[in-house]
């Protein structure tokens, strides 16, 4: 679990993935489940938002992050198309 402000000095290319790996490896499949499904973007948030005591919008960044990583690494692995991952999902 982060400090808070423990990352804030951290670059946003380098604080995703150090938010990330702070998560449990079981966590990190979960939510990278989430991602490959085009499931539950809501619950991954909060579930990030919750473990790391991060803000909402970082949250959401860190979610954004992750699924552009997964969608260079591993398109092949989406049960969706990943082009349409955000169709319907609107932030502030």
């Amino acid at each position: 679990m982060l400090r808070e402000h423990e990352a804030d000095f951290l670059c946003d290319t380098c604080k995703f993935p150090y938010w990330f790996k702070q998560l449990p490896t079981e966590l990190q499949t979960q939510i990278d489940s989430m991602i490959f499904a085009n499931d539950n973007k809501l619950f991954a948030i909060k579930l990030m938002k919750d473990y790391l005591k991060i803000r909402l919008y970082d949250s959401v960044d860190l979610l954004r992050w992750r699924f552009e990583l997964l969608k260079e690494s591993s398109s092949d692995k989406f049960t969706c198309d990943p082009d349409t991952f955000w169709d319907g999902f609107y932030t502030l």
